[in-house]
This record gives C-alpha cells, sequence and structure tokens, in this order.
C-alpha cells in the first residue's frame, strides 16, 4: 500500500492517538505551526519536528510505533520504515510489500509473558502472607511498649532507692568526717603536749648544766671551757679508712624512719596497729555496697529503655507491618566471608574470629519505589577511605533471605533481600498492565 491510503494515526503510539484523530487542522506537536489534516502521513514532512509524518519515512527526525501484540511495543525511527529490514516484530514497519514479515511476537514474548505472569503470582502471594506480619507486628510492638512501661517503672523504683540509701550514706558520712577530724585534733594535741613535754626535759637539762661552763663568746668562759676540756690523745682518735671502699658510708634510705601520709614517722619494722573501724565507718561501706549494684541495674534499664523508645520510633512502613522483621538475621556466604544483616540493627562482615561493622540502621530510600531499600551506615572506618555502608535492596519473594552481596566500590557494599513484605498491589497492577500491554 501506498502512504496516500496511510491512516493518519498509523505509527502513532496510544498515548498520542487523540493529538491525530482531527478533522480540522493538525498543530505540529513542538507547537511552531499547524497544517490541515489531511497532510498527515502524506509522505511529505511539514513539521520541523517531523511530527506530522509519524507512519511514514519522509522525516528523519520522527517516530514510528511498534504494536507487537504478543511482544513488547518498541518505538523506531521512522527512517527505518519500509527500508527492507524487519524490524517490528509484528512486521508493522514494512508495509509497502518489498519484503514480506512474518510475525514472531508470540514466540518473542512467551519468555517474557511467562516472567510477567510469575511475578504477579508473586506479589499476589506475598501479598496474602503480609496480614501474618502485621499480626506479628502488632505484637511486637505491645510487648516493647509493655517492657517500656516496665523499665520506666523499674528506674524510677531503682532512683527512689538510690534516693533513699544517699541519704542515709550523707548521715552516715558526716558522722565519719566528724570521728575523722576527731581524731585528728586528739592526734595533734598527743603531738603538741610531746613537743611542750620535750622542750621542758631539754630545759631542765640546760638548767642543770655547770655554772662555770659559759657562753663561748665570752673570752674567759672561752678560755674557762677550753682549759675544762679533756684533751683527746691521739690514740684515743678513731682508726682512719685502711682502703677507699671502707670509707665512712652514708645514711641510706632503709637507714631513715618510715614516715606515713600524716607526717608521723616510726622506725623501720615497726609494727602499726591499724586503727580499729568505727561502726559509722562499717556502716557507711555497707550502704556504699548496696548502692553499687542498684545504680548498674539501673544504668543497664536506661540502656534498654532507650532502645525501647528508639525502636518505637522507626519507620516501619505506612502499617508498620516491618516491625515483623526487627532484629532478624539472615547470612550469605561469599568467598570466605560471611555476610550478616539484622534488619533494622546492623550489617556485618565476618572472616573467621574477625568481625567488620557494614554499618548501622540508618534509613530509607527517598527516592523511587517508597519502602523499597534500606540504607546502613556510618560502619567501620575504611584504611583512607569513607565509613562502610550498606544498601540492602527488598524483592519480593515467598521466602525470606539474603539473595546476593556485592562491593562495587571501596567500602561501599550492596544486598538483596528478599521478603514477602516487598511485595505489594501497586507492583501488581503495573505488571499487569504490562501483560495487556502485550495485547495477552
Amino acid at each position: 500500500s501506498s502512504s496516500a491510503t496511510l491512516a493518519p494515526t498509523h505509527g502513532v503510539s496510544p498515548q498520542d492517538i487523540s493529538l491525530y484523530s482531527v478533522k480540522g487542522d493538525f498543530k505540529c506537536k513542538d507547537g511552531s505551526q499547524s497544517i490541515p489534516a489531511a497532510l498527515i502521513n502524506d509522505d511529505y514532512c511539514d513539521c520541523p519536528d517531523g511530527s506530522d509524518e509519524p507512519g511514514t519515512s519522509a522525516c528523519h527526525n520522527s517516530l514510528f510505533f511498534c504494536p507487537n501484540k504478543g511482544h513488547k511495543s518498541i518505538q523506531i525511527f521512522s527512517s527505518r520504515i519500509n527500508d527492507g529490514v524487519c524490524d517490528c516484530c509484528d512486521g508493522s514497519d514494512e508495509y509497502d510489500g518489498i519484503i514480506k514479515c512474518g510475525n514472531t511476537c508470540l514466540e518473542m514474548g512467551a519468555s517474557i509473558r511467562k516472567e510477567l505472569i510469575r511475578k504477579i503470582e508473586m506479589h499476589e502471594q506475598g501479598l496474602l502472607k503480609r496480614p501474618e506480619y502485621l499480626q506479628k507486628a502488632t505484637s511486637y510492638k505491645e510487648g516493647i511498649t509493655k517492657r517500656k512501661d516496665e523499665l520506666e517503672a523499674l528506674i524510677a523504683d531503682a532512683a527512689k532507692q538510690v534516693e533513699e540509701k544517699n541519704v542515709l550514706k550523707e548521715e552516715l558520712q558526716q558522722k565519719v568526717d566528724a570521728e575523722e577530724d576527731a581524731r585528728r585534733e586528739e592526734e595533734e594535741k598527743k603531738r603538741l603536749e610531746e613537743e611542750a613535754k620535750l622542750a621542758a626535759e631539754e630545759k631542765a637539762a640546760a638548767d642543770a648544766a655547770p655554772e662555770n661552763v659559759k657562753p663561748a663568746d665570752d673570752d674567759i668562759g672561752a678560755a674557762e671551757a677550753e682549759q675544762a676540756a679533756p684533751v683527746q690523745q691521739e690514740e684515743d682518735l678513731p682508726p682512719l679508712p685502711d682502703s677507699p671502699h671502707d670509707e665512712i658510708r652514708q645514711p641510706s634510705e632503709d637507714d631513715l624512719p618510715y614516715v606515713d601520709d600524716e607526717g608521723y614517722a616510726y622506725e623501720e619494722g615497726a609494727a602499726q596497729e591499724p586503727e580499729p573501724e568505727s561502726e559509722a565507718s562499717k556502716s557507711l561501706r555497707a550502704i556504699q555496697d548496696e548502692i553499687r549494684p542498684i545504680e548498674d541495674e539501673k544504668r543497664k534499664h536506661e540502656n534498654e529503655l532507650k532502645l525501647a523508645k528508639e525502636v518505637l520510633e522507626y519507620d516501619f512502613g505506612p502499617d508498620q507491618a516491618y516491625m515483623g522483621l526487627y532484629d532478624k538475621c539472615f547470612t550469605q556466604n561469599v568467598q570466605q566471608y560471611t555476610y550478616e544483616i539484622c534488619l533494622f540493627r546492623k550489617s556485618t562482615q565476618k572472616d573467621g574470629g574477625s568481625s567488620q561493622n557494614l554499618g548501622g540502621w540508618g534509613h530509607w530510600n527517598t527516592e523511587g519505589r517508597p519502602y523499597s531499600v534500606m540504607h546502613y551506615t556510618n560502619g567501620g572506618g575504611c584504611w583512607n577511605g569513607p565509613s562502610r555502608s550498606t544498601k540492602v535492596t527488598l524483592i519480593c519473594g515467598e521466602d525470606e533471605f539474603v539473595v546476593g552481596v556485592q562491593e562495587p566500590s571501596r567500602c561501599v557494599y550492596e544486598m538483596e533481600f528478599m521478603t514477602p513484605l516487598a511485595c505489594s498491589q501497586e507492583e501488581a497492577d503495573a505488571l499487569r498492565q504490562e501483560l495487556q500491554a502485550m495485547g495477552i
């Protein structure tokens, strides 16, 4: 057939049919001008954008739509129309009879249709399991909420116990401090008395000295003292050391008395009687021992409460169904490594006894289909590189497992995780429309 017999809509995609189904003038798609509708597909290029010739090869920049019923529809450049090559599987691009193209669309599209049907069924099967996850999520949320209330009560009770015991502890501390002050005052009193006694003895000894011994600065006294002082004979002198090794030894630290923190001296080896512990000191130590485990337990409860509150604030999807997967862990072995993903918690790489943090729960994807990609961030640092992170893409399936793991760039990991929760009615509808567009 010739171009003169072509319908205005020949080679037009379904979404543009209304633009070409006109009886008056046709407006070029680029808006540059309008032409009579009779000039559409007349094998002459009138519009600068080639939009008036979708079904002929007159315009180098126009596009031809291949319906390809039974397979995927495509668009080709109009210059390939009637060029003796079958570009459309339904043969619609070679209509002038130069070459006869058979319709191979059903055969070519069989595998695609089969895959589309499989995916539609998988989404529908996954959707049937969603109520189970919703029930798990509801029970889990109730459990966390109940535990949160219990923890808040336990923390309040522990705080009250610590507060009460701290009041008693403060009273005992004041008593112990008072006893210590009294002990120090008593020791200081004894020290002063000892010093006074020693001073009195020295004075008494000085008073008992001979009256004819006068101070050395007195010429007469000095002379008398010189006469009174016995002359030491040579044989009375101490012997000189025979060798340098026999020199007179200087006192070492071992010869010095031990001085404690309070400044009191004790002879080496002298037994020091420990101060007897008062009842107040014993009671203070006992209540400190009571407070310590209560505070430890309180801190443990506070950490658990913090996590519980964080989990309750997590985004588990519009219906909270993903809460049913919280902290469930799955592994995949790749070469010598074992990769583990604990959902909404962390991603880990294990190699023998060592473990590497590949990121903690961060956020959902902000682009593409909502709730389809999980991001785990701020993992262990890379040498001269970024912190490790993991991107987990969720795919629809009837079971739960890690499909694959790869490291497309340094310290950036990607996983595919299959779960029924990734199945959606929207995706099933889109696949069904794609199948319908194939004409089946």
